[in-house]
């Protein structure tokens, strides 16, 4: 089922995107993608649907969800580590 998803949801990135990390939800709920196109996509755990996607203002290197929240932080390009309270 993983590599369904990876197959069918990266294919529609862009030939330039370099997808650099991935990152379940505690509950299973959620995943959230990112890389060098700077694209943040967060999609349903059980279905792979697009819940959202939003543009940074920097590369994204490492994804992590909170254990306990909503609460992912985002490591890019810029030495400094963003917090989003995503309310889904």
């Amino acid at each position: 089922m993983l590599l369904t998803f990876l197959f069918t949801k990266v294919s529609s990135y862009s030939q330039d995107a370099v997808l650099w990390d991935a990152s379940w939800s505690t509950d299973g709920k959620y995943i959230a993608v990112g890389g060098n196109n700077r694209i943040l996509r967060i999609y349903d755990g059980e279905s792979f649907d697009l819940i959202s996607r939003d543009t940074l203002a920097d590369d994204i290197y490492r994804l992590r969800w909170h254990p306990m929240e909503n609460i992912l932080a985002i490591i890019g390009e810029l030495p400094i580590v963003q917090l989003l309270n995503m309310v889904l």
